[in-house]
């Protein structure tokens, strides 16, 4: 029997031998306990490798793994949120991606940094998975600076720039300014029924009017209510300053964009970094996953 005939009869055997064991089902446990989607795709795709020096170095991988956790620590992959997705919507300088997808950047490749920092500490006791230091190239300049930009609520800082924080405080200042003045105005031009109330129309204070009293003020109508017993209305008094208003926050909202775009310019810059460090993390929890249940004969294909 040839080479290739004895290579084709020992897959088959392996194939059996697999389907027997139920090595699927054993797989799609494991991979229900993954960090990530790309995590579980990749473990319920791994076959038994033919190849014994590769076996055995992954077995030796998972042996290291185990021993940490015996001596009562852990690779700290658990939690980690796969980013891949995320940056390769930043597929072109320029774009602009939301503050949403940059925060689950930042927490991603921290927990890059994590992994890499706790493998490069107990390097010399886990000399295989120290190679995939390699793999990883730590970009904290990024993480702070999304984390100095954007808070948790995905919300542009007021401190991400000077421009940022005075025109918001603009804005706030004549938010107040004409709430207040529009209460005044409620109180000094209607009878005081209890109808009358300030509210937001599009970013412009409006004043909520029975129909009969709105009949006797200048100004421009926005809305009605349902019933059409009362109108929304702008009184002449204060549209220059809604102007005012509505100025400001489109200003506020332009420089928001201004930041989001410079922010992901510098994440576009560093992409390939970063999603070589998130396809290390992968082939690491990956391997983590399979120690845990034990599958020493488990191995990346």
């Amino acid at each position: 029997m040839d080479s290739d005939a004895r290579r084709s009869a020992l897959k088959d055997e392996l194939s059996q031998a697999s389907d027997k064991l139920e090595l699927g089902a054993v797989l799609e446990m494991v991979a229900s306990c993954a960090s990530s989607e790309r995590t579980a795709g990749a473990i319920l795709s791994e076959d038994i490798l033919e190849n014994t020096v590769e076996i055995e170095k992954r077995q030796n991988e998972t042996l290291e793994l185990m021993k940490t956790r015996q001596n009562g620590e852990d690779l700290p992959v658990a939690g980690w949120r796969d980013s891949t997705a995320e940056l390769s919507r930043i597929n072109v300088e320029g774009m602009t991606s939301s503050g949403e997808d940059l925060v689950s950047i930042a927490a991603a490749e921290k927990r890059a940094a994590d992994v890499s920092r706790f493998i490069e500490r107990s390097k010399e006791d886990l000399p295989l998975l120290a190679e995939y230091l390699e793999g990883f190239s730590i970009r904290d300049d990024i993480v702070r600076k999304i984390e100095k930009t954007i808070g948790p609520d995905f919300e542009v800082l007021d401190r991400a720039s000077p421009e940022l924080a005075r025109l918001r405080k603009k804005a706030g200042s004549l938010r107040s300014k004409l709430r207040k003045e529009c209460a005044d105005f409620v109180s000094s031009h209607t009878k005081g029924r209890g109808e009358e109330f300030v509210t937001v129309r599009g970013e412009r204070f409006v004043v909520s009017l029975p129909r009969d009293e709105a009949s006797h003020i200048k100004g421009i109508v926005h809305h009605q209510s349902g019933s059409g017993a009362s109108l929304f209305m702008e009184p002449l008094d204060f549209v220059e300053e809604n102007n005012r208003l509505e100025a400001a926050i489109r200003n506020e909202r332009d420089e928001v964009l201004r930041i989001l775009a410079a922010l992901s310019t510098e994440v576009f810059r560093a992409r390939d970094e970063l999603i070589g460090n998130q396809d290390n993390l992968l082939l690491l929890d990956a391997a983590a996953e399979l120690g845990e249940g034990d599958l020493l004969a488990l191995l990346l294909d």
